[in-house]
């Protein structure tokens, strides 16, 4: 319970800029191309803190069942970690193909969202 209210301290603490700008009287149009962008962004930063985390993880894994030595109670929990960074690994794969094809829909070749392509390059 400790940790939610943190956690959601933290969430409001985030949220203190994109307040700060709905008070502000000089609001700008987003463009058409920026949530496009916004969640290739976001899903790069995912995936790289991911990875970091399971680097870590596998690391710590590594080093548990290699100190395991007569403690099977150990080496079970080494495997564990292990299995779980491989499924967690296989997620995050599964996730970029997701964000990667539905950007591909959304957006063309140019980068440029597609239905707007579409209304302005109409013969």
């Amino acid at each position: 319970m400790k940790y939610l209210k943190i956690l959601a301290l933290l969430a409001l603490a985030c949220l203190i800029p994109v307040i700060a700008q709905a008070q502000s009287s000089s609001m700008t149009a987003v463009d058409a191309n920026a949530i496009p962008k916004l969640i290739q962004t976001v899903s790069i930063w995912i995936r790289v803190i991911a990875y970091t985390v399971s680097v870590g993880t596998i690391i710590y894994a590594g080093i548990l069942y290699i100190g395991s030595g007569d403690n099977p109670s150990n080496s079970t929990t080494a495997k564990n970690a292990l299995k779980a960074v491989v499924i967690g690994l296989t997620i995050i794969v599964l996730a970029e193909v997701i964000v990667r094809t539905t950007l591909g829909f959304v957006t063309d070749s140019k980068n440029q969202v597609g239905i707007n392509s579409i209304l302005h390059n109409s013969p």
